[in-house]
């Protein structure tokens, strides 16, 4: 379930999901042209929600995918403010618990410079064994519905 939030777009009230307002807002900060594409984005807002009025069980909120369609449609690119990054265990691309693949995933980072420093730690005799087993335990393992949108 995702939060929803109210908007003004060009004097009309919409119900959109917080995750495309994070993604309208920032991809209309960087235009130059503000008032214009507001009146454009609102207008087919409008025809979008007037559209699904008929349908039976149609929603009325402006959704992720509503708003990359129209930002795509006006030419506009699109801001990389789909979701926070979460820390979790990559198991597609894991050698033990995932813990070191999703190290990488979350800090860009091939998940390699982690093994080796995992290994380096336990072998030093460090607390990299400890840290490597709490992590595994503490953080999540990933779900692919949730993380791959």
């Amino acid at each position: 379930m995702k939060r929803v939030i109210s908007m003004h777009l060009s004097g009309k009230i919409y119900q959109i999901e917080e995750d495309a307002y994070n993604c309208l807002t920032a991809s209309l900060a960087k235009q130059w042209r503000r008032d214009e594409l507001e009146r454009q984005i609102a207008s087919i807002f409008e025809t979008k929600l007037n559209s699904r009025a008929l349908l039976p069980g149609g929603s009325m909120v402006i959704t992720y995918v509503d708003v990359l369609e129209t930002l795509h449609s006006l030419g506009i690119q699109a801001s990389a403010m789909q979701s926070p990054k979460r820390l979790c265990r990559v198991t597609s691309n894991k050698v033990l618990g995932g813990v070191c693949s999703g190290l990488g995933e979350y800090f860009a980072i091939d998940p390699v410079v982690f093994r080796v420093l995992f290994v380096v730690s336990i072998l030093l005799a460090t607390l990299g064994l400890w840290t490597y087993l709490i992590l595994w335990i503490v953080v999540p393992e990933q779900n692919d519905a949730e993380y791959r949108i």
